[in-house]
């Protein structure tokens, strides 16, 4: 996976202070398939090498979308980025990375590089602007908010975080009650699938 260097890139950023020392955070966010825990729009995280530079995993959210997740960069505990897509060229290249605030606080800080012209690719010219600037920006400034939200409420409760817990995302989920719908059919055909 290539990052296209030709074309404009977006920033959007969320950071916040978790109760939880530097390790304790990294160890969160360094630990293989972490977004099943702490991501409240990851349907499944697939790990496939993990905790070095060219780890690689992939997420499937909620709404279906799977990205495929290639590191470029690790810094033991202080952070990692990688680029993130699903073609030839990535969609985003992300950031995470952490600074000790106080002995039992820390700073979770994740940047998304984004390449909307990538994402965007099928949009017509005329329209990529207002969709971009009145849809995808605001919906991606929503996305990085609730990412760091649920890292932060997993670290600090020891609970898995639900779908959707921050609000619910368009572009990565479904809504809560046809998450609930397809999860119990689920359940229902492999109990009938046990039983039959």
């Amino acid at each position: 996976m290539r990052i296209y260097n030709k074309i404009t890139r977006h920033l959007v950023c969320h950071e916040l202070t978790i109760d939880a020392d530097c390790s304790t955070v990294w160890n969160t966010i360094a630990m293989p398939g972490n977004l099943n825990l702490c991501h409240p729009f990851c349907k499944e995280n697939q790990v496939y090498t993990w905790g070095k530079i060219g780890a690689e995993d992939s997420i499937e959210y909620f709404n279906g979308l799977m990205l495929k997740r290639v590191f470029t960069d690790w810094r033991e505990g202080e952070g990692y980025t990688l680029k993130i897509g699903n073609s030839y060229y990535a969609s985003a290249k992300v950031v995470w990375s952490l600074d000790d605030v106080d002995v039992d606080k820390t700073a979770l800080k994740i940047q998304i590089h984004l390449y909307p012209d990538i994402v965007l690719d099928r949009v017509p010219l005329l329209l990529k602007r207002l969709v971009m600037n009145l849809i995808y920006m605001p919906l991606m400034k929503r996305y990085v908010h609730a990412v760091t939200q649920g890292v932060k409420f997993y670290i600090e409760t020891g609970e898995r975080v639900k779908a959707n817990q921050f609000g619910y995302n368009p572009l990565f989920s479904k809504r809560k009650d046809k998450i609930e719908f397809a999860t119990r059919v689920r359940v229902g055909e492999f109990v009938n699938k046990s039983v039959g």
